[in-house]
């Protein structure tokens, strides 16, 4: 967490967007659900049992593009692991 508050004027930096992104994948690791196949990530949290959906937008792969991206930025390769896992959901595409 962000040990202090920033004023009000002061324009977040790079880092602070960072900070942010690695909270979310730690947030979306959270809630990753493993098979046999790899991993995806349900439409919404709060216990739809529906799997994965296949767009961009509303389903595992706007998440796994989102860990490549922050992979890139971060330099921190663990994040293409999670990319990784959801390829199970579309193994001829990936």
């Amino acid at each position: 967490m962000i040990s202090e508050l920033y004023p009000i004027w002061t324009k977040p930096g790079p880092q602070d967007y960072l900070f942010c992104a690695r909270e979310t994948a730690r947030w979306l690791r959270s809630i990753e659900i493993r098979d046999k196949n790899g991993g995806y990530w349900l439409k919404n949290s709060t216990g739809d049992t529906e799997s994965g959906q296949l767009d961009l937008y509303h389903g595992s792969a706007g998440i796994m593009l989102f860990f490549v991206q922050l992979a890139a930025a971060s330099g921190d390769a663990s994040y293409l692991e999670n990319a990784k896992r959801g390829r199970g959901l579309y193994p001829e595409t990936v």
